[in-house]
């Protein structure tokens, strides 16, 4: 018997009649994944099964189940397809997943810290497609990160996102789980306050989009939005403080995304942007070059380095600065010439109120339509699409578009065109308008179809596929 079988008995065996295990890809606290063959179909697949600790334990069990069973409901194209679930001999429960090539997002700022902007757009877009499809079937993913963020590779070479571990998803409105969803899970730096305070009933979909935008932000900058010593300290920073200006440490970001990326940051989540699809909306038109973010974004722009100060300081000199501008402002305030009257029984007149500086203007709000107007807004992935209205194939613009067309029944449908991607086909819901964000699908080049060949070997201490 190899060294490897001896230390890990699974290797070489056969689990459901059908699947070899060929090699164990990694192994955490909670489970193990190996690399498997199905022997029926030849070909390779992830089994992620849990450890014999944790499936004793009833909630890492429960967190198991929820993974097998949201994820097998969520079918996208950026989410890890589940193909099987089933039990050990023992009772153990395993599920199966497509076997994936390439590496997680983490690993890839490790490699090149910042990204570029056009990675950071095709990247956040692709999370944010796959986001969406869960928060409409009402499951918050609950701990976004890079770590489980998947750049895969195709047969062909092309990359393309996955999203993993719905572990500690939350289902809306569900009231199961409830010993896992009483405990503050998640990862800190990724953590939105309302999670961070364990206050679960505010947990919805904006704690995803909070999350995003730590992302975003660590993929701009190549650091974690909330830095801090410990965990505590992440938390505490999390839920009372602010990150460091994104532009201190990437002078070029654009300030449209510098803007979204601090409306995301926000403790209060009614500030937040109001949805996945407003977020991803937003990103792709933040990374058009020479876009500006919107007026009343414009104040969470930093204007200027702050410096990093201590707090028990700075109130102690602004109570000595009030202190000193109300001994200074107070008596010129009485007249010059005579002291203050004496008190008489007789009424004394009103004292003039001291005149207050009037607030600067408020920027305008946002117009809204009219009521025989609707709103549309078309943001394509990548952007630059021409939006035609068929079927006459009228051309209405190009992609991201925001317009406001008359309210009338029925639908729009359009057609998105972009050199070198399958022309795709939307519809507009005319009497309440809407956003539409179609990923576009690459142009399949002809050519001969070739047999699938055998991956390239592995040398040695390169990762693969680490989950």
């Amino acid at each position: 018997m190899s060294k490897a079988a001896l230390a890990d008995p699974m290797l070489g065996s056969v689990i459901g009649d059908r699947y070899e295990v060929v090699r164990r890809i990694a192994k955490g606290g909670m489970g193990t994944i190996y690399e498997v063959r199905n022997t029926r179909l030849g070909r390779s697949f992830a089994l992620k099964m849990l450890t014999p600790e944790a499936a004793e334990d009833p909630e890492m069990l429960a967190r198991f189940r929820r993974e097998a069973d949201v994820v097998a409901q969520l079918r996208h194209p950026n989410i890890v397809e589940v193909v099987d679930w089933d039990s050990l001999d023992d009772g153990s429960p395993y599920l199966v997943m497509e076997y994936l090539r390439g590496e997680p997002l983490a690993m890839r700022l490790r490699a090149q810290q910042a990204l570029s902007w056009a990675q950071i757009g095709e990247i956040g877009d692709q999370v944010l497609a796959a986001l969406s499809v869960a928060h409409r079937a009402g499951v918050v993913h609950r701990d976004l990160k890079p770590e489980n963020i998947f750049l895969a590779l195709d047969d062909a070479g092309r990359e393309h996102t996955k999203l993993l571990d719905f572990g500690i998803s939350k289902l809306r409105d569900s009231k199961t789980f409830a010993t896992t969803d009483a405990r503050v899970l998640g990862t800190p730096a990724y953590m939105a306050p309302e999670q961070a305070e364990g206050r679960h009933d505010l947990i919805g979909p904006g704690t995803d989009v909070w999350a995003m935008g730590a992302i975003l932000y660590e993929m701009a900058t190549g650091a974690v939005a909330f830095e801090a010593p410990s965990t505590p300290a992440i938390l505490y920073r999390v839920c009372h403080g602010e990150p460091d200006p994104l532009r201190e440490r990437r002078p070029d970001a654009p300030p449209a995304l510098v803007a979204l990326i601090a409306r995301t940051l926000t403790r209060e989540i009614a500030e937040r942007p109001s949805s996945v699809d407003v977020l991803r909306g937003e990103l792709a038109a933040a990374l058009v070059p020479g876009a500006e973010p919107p007026v009343a974004a414009r104040a969470s722009l930093p204007v200027a380095p702050r410096r990093r100060v201590r707090w028990p300081f700075v109130v102690i000199g602004l109570a000595v600065a009030i202190a000193a501008a109300a001994f200074v402002v107070l008596p010129s305030l009485a007249p010059a010439s005579e002291p203050a009257p004496k008190p008489t029984p007789t009424p004394t007149p009103t004292p003039t109120p001291i005149p207050v500086p009037e607030p600067p203007p408020t920027p305008p709000p946002a117009p809204t339509p009219a009521p025989d107007k609707v709103t549309v807004r078309i943001v394509s992935s990548p952007p630059g699409a021409v939006i035609y209205r068929m079927p006459k194939q009228l051309r209405i613009g190009t992609t991201p578009l925001v317009q406001q067309w008359p309210r009338e029944d029925g639908s729009a449908d359009l057609e998105l065109r972009k050199d070198g991607f399958e022309p795709m086909r939307v519809s507009i819901d005319l009497r309440t308008g809407g956003d539409v964000g179609p990923h576009l699908t690459p142009r399949k080049r002809s050519s001969t179809p070739q047999p699938p060949q055998a991956p390239p070997a592995r040398r040695k201490g390169t990762p693969v596929n680490p989950y």
